[in-house]
């Protein structure tokens, strides 16, 4: 590739980084984007670098006045960069990563009494990402937006609660919140019935199934129902 070349590439890059650097906290793996971004900003360097190594002088005015404008269009991403890694630093330095779930639970307790359900959100998403592992988290996030009247966004959080616990109960309890959003927030009896027809194929061996059954016969008669 060319030094031009190169740094046209690098250009489009840096604006379509700087962009999405900045909308990034709807991206599933924001650390992911965020290393791709930084290798790809050096993997587009190396034909400048070489262009700079055998440059003429009149040469290396328009490469260094090239480098510029590639710089502006990287500017935004690497701000973004820069502040996600202080925000990290501070995080671990009040410990809030490695902050126990029941104390962290505490403070979005404390949220949600006096009515401040964005930070109480806000804590609860945190807990999501630094605590992996944990079913609480994502089932204590799905409660909350459904007491929001956000149905559609809980269904996720109740599944990822259910994939993350190993208890067949939990994993049941998780299902049948999403079962009864469908069947009852969303008004989609078929769906519910899906959800529950899935779990049984997946877990029936491992949970009551009379509970489960006894649902989807439920369900089944009330899709009935208003078929007539």
């Amino acid at each position: 590739m060319s030094w031009a070349g190169a740094i046209a590439l690098s250009t489009v890059a840096g604006i379509l980084a700087s962009i999405l650097a900045w909308r990034a906290e709807g991206l599933r793996s924001r650390a992911a984007f965020l290393y791709g971004g930084v290798a790809a900003f050096f993997v587009l360097l190396i034909p400048l670098l070489k262009a700079v190594s055998v440059a003429s002088p009149e040469e290396m005015i328009i490469i260094i006045v090239a480098c510029l404008v590639v710089g502006l269009a990287w500017a935004g991403f690497f701000a973004f960069l820069v502040l996600e890694i202080m925000s990290r630093l501070a995080r671990s330095a009040l410990g809030l990563d490695q902050m126990r779930v029941p104390a962290a639970f505490s403070l979005a307790d404390a949220a949600i009494a006096r009515r401040d359900y964005a930070e109480a959100e806000r804590i609860l998403r945190g807990l999501v990402e630094a605590h992996p592992d944990e079913p609480e988290p994502p089932r204590r996030l799905a409660e909350l937006l459904l007491r929001l009247d956000r149905p559609t966004d809980a269904i996720p959080f109740f599944r990822e609660a259910e994939r993350r616990d190993p208890d067949p109960a939990g994993k049941m309890t998780a299902r049948f919140a999403v079962a009864e959003i469908l069947a009852d927030r969303l008004e989609d009896p078929p769906a519910a019935i899906a959800c529950l027809e899935e779990f049984l194929a997946e877990h029936g061996e491992e949970v009551r199934r009379e509970y489960v059954e006894e649902r989807l016969r439920q369900l089944r008669a009330r899709l009935d129902q208003n078929r007539k």
